[in-house]
């Protein structure tokens, strides 16, 4: 029986937080508004996505518009991001276990196979990238589709809420980590089915979710 792990990218694998902030820094620049300190940034991840915008006035209409705007300055700068400690190893385990594994992601996929080989992290079977960060529920699910993998046989792993709300609405296991963007409390008030804070716990709860089912 095939058994697969999905991982988001940034956050997850990759520490991207730095990059985010400067991204911001660059948008809020070009538009004339007032920047914020990181720490006052960062304090925002307690806050679902909507909220955070409204904080950086922005409103739900031009949302879109800043995404396609700030995406392509983002995927720029990732290759200068390291890997969260512990995460090289936690991927070798899971392949010595016999766990297939595939990212899916808003980043570009030639960016994530670029970083993956820089950090010696070649242990994914698919990657699929430029995904969009509001549809991962019907990437998981067409995925799943496309590869006859039944949803029991696969567990998500991600940062953020709305990975576990999408990864709970593709009817799959779900663990957040706690070392990306959003904070725990949010996170649990999703519901996942385990929550990790360091890559050195997340084998042996990814194993044990998976036995279970």
């Amino acid at each position: 029986m095939s058994r697969w792990v999905l991982f988001d990218f940034d956050g997850t694998i990759a520490d991207t937080a730095h990059i985010a902030y400067e991204v911001y820094c660059r948008l809020a620049r070009s538009r004339g508004r007032e920047v914020m300190d990181r720490k006052t940034f960062e304090a925002l991840n307690d806050r679902p996505l909507s909220k955070r915008f409204k904080a950086h006035g922005v409103s739900p209409l031009r949302l879109p518009s800043l995404v396609r705007h700030a995406l392509p300055v983002f995927r720029e700068e990732v290759l200068n991001a390291d890997p969260f400690p512990g995460m090289k190893e936690c991927l070798e385990t899971l392949r010595n276990e016999d766990v297939s594994l595939a990212i899916l992601s808003s980043n570009r996929e030639d960016t994530i196979r670029t970083f993956l080989t820089d950090h010696d992290l070649d242990h994914f079977d698919i990657i699929k990238g430029k995904i969009s960060i509001f549809g991962k529920a019907r990437i998981i699910r067409r995925f799943l589709k496309r590869h006859a993998i039944p949803a029991e046989n696969v567990l998500y792993v991600g940062d953020e809420i709305r990975d576990v709300e999408a990864a709970k609405k593709a009817g799959v296991p779900v663990v957040a980590v706690g070392w990306g963007y959003d904070e725990e409390k949010l996170l649990e008030s999703a519901d996942p089915d385990d929550y990790v804070q360091r890559p050195a716990e997340l084998v042996e709860t990814i194993l044990r979710l998976m036995e279970a089912n």
